[in-house]
């Protein structure tokens, strides 16, 4: 019996041909995984603001049916926020607060919508340029009163100082740096939302 000829015999890979398709298929899973990782990312920044915006378009629609305010507050530094109605039952750390409330839920109605809610992972309120409001009667909870929304459609924005202010700013960013904000007009009541890098 002959054997075959090397010219006749089968061609296979080579070790170091196998080795480069693994290198090969091993740098284009890392890139899709990276890509994936930061649509992701982005993808749950929208989502997590839009519920805000959601929740705060809610709070002001409430506050005209209800005929009560209700305010929202958030967590500098983190992805915590709350809304609930302006009373002191339901903002006892504000009490006494020259921009705390000052109505009861027994002179007002009964019951109330109240919102405890925390942005995606890895995504939180930055400070906006400007605007650092309520910390001084909220430093116990960690919560900085933000904005009041009142029965006529309108918002009340305070500073710290107590300074009334026309509009402000809610930033919010994930891991990756990427930013959306939350823009908020006190006479429109208008809560709107845009890319500060690209407005």
């Amino acid at each position: 019996m002959l054997l075959p000829s090397r010219s006749q015999r089968r061609s296979g890979f080579t070790l170091f041909e196998l080795l480069l398709v693994l290198a090969i298929v091993a740098v284009v899973i890392g890139a899709s995984w990276m890509a994936l990782g930061s649509w992701m990312d982005e993808r749950n920044l929208v989502e997590g603001v839009d519920k805000l915006q959601t929740n705060l378009v809610k709070a002001r629609a409430l506050a005209m049916q209800e005929g009560r305010a209700y305010r929202s507050s958030w967590q500098q530094g983190a992805g915590s926020y709350r809304i609930a109605p302006d009373e002191v039952e339901y903002w006892p750390e504000l009490a006494g607060s020259s921009l705390g409330p000052t109505t009861s839920a027994a002179a007002s109605l009964p019951g109330g919508w109240i919102c405890n809610e925390h942005l995606p992972n890895n995504i939180q309120f930055v400070q906006s340029a400007g605007m650092q409001l309520g910390t001084d009667s909220s430093m116990a909870t960690g919560m900085v009163s933000s904005v009041v929304f009142l029965p006529n459609g309108t918002i009340d924005i305070y500073t710290d100082d107590g300074m009334e202010q026309p509009q402000m700013e809610l930033t919010t960013t994930n891991k990756r740096g990427d930013q959306l904000t939350l823009r908020m007009r006190a006479v429109t009541g208008s809560i709107t939302v845009y890319n500060p890098r690209n407005p």
